[in-house]
């Protein structure tokens, strides 16, 4: 989501000298039909569960029991002055705080946040907000409260209360603290929400395969990167014109990575084209689902007959190339859950086709089908980037990781053999080694 209001440049010198060892998780929850968030503590009240939005630069949080959420932040001795942001998919309105916000392992001591006095969209508590009686009923999610929404920008953008973006501050308070962060973002797993986790100062390899490919950022203070290609299947969607393009002529980026975009967004030259292409592949799915305007039942549609998604991005050498399978952009929903305006409980999962048009001129964003597929690395240094190696342990959902990932660090197919021998020979004589040291840790502790 993205602010519509351009604050006044700030600057802010981050330090040098971090130790790679000060990595902070925090887990993730939520998945594609709805969004991912992540514990935060503010003055040591919560934990608040803020939306992780890589294309926002603002800390907000429901500021009182009207919002709808029966855990909220009191702001009636908030003095900060008013404060208001308009996304995309909605807004909220309130007032500027000043507290402690603690986000895994560090605090970060008076900072400055917005408090919800008003919203729309912008929450998924037990109740609708009083002030906002035509919310839909899908915006109230028990099983995934999001009470305000945490920006995590490459710098500061759109509108802010005061205070630079949190990590921002974070980095620059705590010169042990590698300025990176990743993101691992599990999708549904048939029944439940997925999972995840943030990493703050590292990167946990435990969480992707292979090396991280990384990207530059074109432009600041987004995640901003430039891509050249857009295919589903042997169709490139991507417009030349716009292919072409680092910026738009009023400073848009021309692609950004965002965690708190579902799906995928492209100008509407591109998903003409796009829709043309899937239509054709999966003849009997009707109009509307295609318009995101109606789902259809699993029962309905083979997802084998749509064509593989894969991006490219441009780097200083080789592009790098990213691949998403259908079952990224084309999500599956919980029969329990809403799917478009179509009320749960329903006789089966159905799903949700997660592309969407933009205005001509406009933005191509890379959203959660890109976060589900890979863990997305971010580098908040001297020289920004951002990075992707295909995501590892959530692939419960069935959807899994791009075709030849999960063996590409073994090498070659001799590896493969080699490790499936080894491998269980190897966690054999682990598990004698830490029986001898259990036992000696036991003669000890008795003495």
């Amino acid at each position: 989501m993205t602010p519509s209001i351009l604050p006044p440049a700030t600057s802010l010198q981050l330090r040098k000298h971090r130790h790679a060892s000060a990595l902070s998780t925090t887990p993730l929850k939520g998945d594609n039909a709805d969004d991912y968030t992540t514990p935060v503590y503010i003055d040591g009240q919560g934990p608040f569960s803020l939306n992780v939005d890589t294309g926002s630069a603002l800390v907000g949080v429901a500021g009182n029991e009207t919002i709808g959420c029966d855990l909220f932040y009191d702001s009636s001795a908030c003095d900060g002055g008013p404060i208001k942001v308009v996304y995309g998919s909605g807004f909220w309105s309130g007032v500027v705080c000043e507290a402690t916000v603690t986000l895994g392992a560090y605090n970060v001591t008076n900072y400055k946040f917005g408090a919800y006095q008003k919203q729309k969209a912008m929450t998924t508590c037990e109740r609708t907000p009083e002030e906002d009686a035509t919310s839909p009923r899908h915006m109230t999610q028990p099983h995934n409260y999001m009470q305000g929404i945490v920006g995590l920008t490459a710098g500061e953008v759109g509108l802010t209360a005061g205070s630079p973006p949190l990590l921002d501050v974070l980095f620059a308070t705590h010169a042990d603290v590698d300025p990176v962060f990743g993101l691992q973002c599990c999708g549904f797993d048939r029944g439940r929400g997925g999972g995840g986790a943030l990493d703050v100062g590292g990167f946990d390899a435990r969480r992707f395969y292979g090396a991280i490919q990384w990207v530059p950022i074109t432009k600041r203070p987004y995640w901003a990167v430039r891509a050249t290609s857009i295919r589903f299947g042997a169709a490139d969607v991507l417009p030349a014109d716009v292919a072409a393009i680092d910026a738009y002529a009023d400073g848009t980026d021309q692609s950004i990575v965002d965690s708190g975009t579902s799906g995928l967004v492209l100008p509407k030259r591109a998903f003409d084209a796009a829709v043309a292409t899937l239509s054709a592949a999966a003849p009997d799915v009707p109009r509307a689902f295609w318009k995101g305007e109606a789902c259809v039942d699993a029962s309905k549609l083979d997802l084998s007959s749509l064509p593989e998604l894969t991006v490219s991005l441009a780097t200083e050498g080789d592009d790098v190339v990213l691949t998403m399978p259908a079952c990224r952009y084309v999500n599956r929903v919980p029969k329990t859950s809403y799917c478009a305006a179509e009320a749960p409980p329903r006789k089966e999962d159905a799903y949700f086709f997660s592309v969407g048009p933009i205005e001509e001129g406009r933005n191509v964003i890379l959203g959660q089908s890109l976060f589900e597929s890979y863990y997305v690395a971010h580098d908040m240094g001297a020289s920004p980037r951002v990075g992707f190696a295909p995501i590892r342990g959530c692939d419960a959902d069935g959807c899994g990781v791009p075709a030849g990932s999960r063996f590409e660090v073994l090498g070659s197919r001799w590896a493969v053999v080699a490790a499936l021998v080894c491998l269980p020979l190897g966690a054999y004589l682990r598990w004698r080694r830490n029986r001898r040291r259990d036992y000696a840790a036991v003669e000890s502790s008795s003495v």
